[in-house]
């Protein structure tokens, strides 16, 4: 069965991975632009996989450009599997190929629809979570399900992590599933659109810190944000400050909410709405090395953040 490819990012990298070791007929590859890999958060090139075998490989900026839309169908597919590509594909593509176009999405569908899934779900503290294969079809994440696949989420997870998890599901349900798309003979559940429900895409702009949260909902954002995404960040002394990784404390205090408690080599307490949080990996904007016990203190006229 004459496979082509169209993926980016870690995720779509570990599937080609197994895709191409596993022996699969990939006829031919295609990848997001090196060029805009600044846009694509967990951006991983396909180079070092790719060098050294003869199969096409082709770096794009716009999947649905005519010239692109050519070439695919000059590669006669038999499967065209999509994964980890934000951009929406044409249908003139998802013709294609006879048995069909491929794709997956990092919710159970049709509920959590959109983008950035697995950032809101830890966002929202979801303690389960679930992966979904399904036949492409025009719009967005709406097609027949192939199958899915559900795991648990636990508390120290981060989007790198979870997304780790989601890799590992989709490449077992390729393993599963692919002989029986083959054969003709997969399964095709038609979506419930009663059930369906929407996600925002974010941005990176949207991960400033609302200190008036939380401790676990400002946990929750924080490895909901961290890397390889933009990160969440607050402002200190009229600069972004990233916060990377954040820790619980057992402290209570009255303080205004993002007053700095205290700051030493450990990291800095920040107040929240109904405690403390301890945050231990930090950055200036601008990659500035900040040593967090040099931060001013609480009652200080700059002690915040905010």
């Amino acid at each position: 069965m004459r496979i082509v490819y169209i993926g980016c990012k870690s995720m779509g990298y570990e599937c080609l991975k197994y895709l191409l070791e596993s022996g699969k007929d990939v006829v031919s590859v295609y990848a997001l632009h090196d060029g805009l890999r600044e846009k694509a958060a967990g951006f991983r090139s396909f180079d070092d996989i790719m060098e050294g075998r003869n199969i096409p490989y082709h770096k794009v900026r716009d999947i649905n450009e005519q010239s692109v839309i050519n070439r695919i169908k000059e590669d006669m597919p038999d499967m065209i599997i999509q994964v980890a590509w934000s951009q929406i594909i044409k249908d003139e593509i998802l013709k294609i190929p006879p048995k069909g176009a491929i794709g997956f999405h990092a919710s159970l569908l049709p509920k959590n629809r959109g983008g950035s899934p697995v950032n809101w779900a830890i966002i929202n503290g979801e303690k389960s979570w679930g992966t979904t294969m399904f036949y492409m079809e025009p719009g967005v994440d709406s097609g027949d399900i192939i199958a899915q696949k559900r795991f648990d989420i636990a508390p120290e997870d981060t989007c790198k992590t979870v997304y780790d998890s989601v890799t590992q599901k989709n490449i077992e349900m390729l393993e599963e599933f692919l002989p029986l798309l083959e054969a003709g003979a997969a399964p095709r559940i038609k979506q419930d659109e009663s059930k369906s429900t929407w996600l925002k895409r974010r941005k990176p702009e949207d991960g400033i810190i609302d200190w008036n949260r939380s401790v676990q909902d400002l946990y929750n954002w924080v490895r909901a944000l961290t890397r390889p995404y933009p990160g969440a960040f607050s402002y200190y002394e009229g600069k972004k400050l990233f916060v990377w990784e954040a820790k619980f404390t057992d402290k209570q205090t009255d303080i205004k909410p993002g007053t700095i408690i205290s700051a030493n080599d450990s990291g800095i307490e920040v107040a929240t709405a109904d405690g403390v949080i301890m945050l231990t990996d930090i950055e200036l904007e601008g990659n500035d090395i900040i040593n967090p016990s040099h931060m001013v203190k609480a009652g200080k006229s700059s002690g915040g953040l905010g």
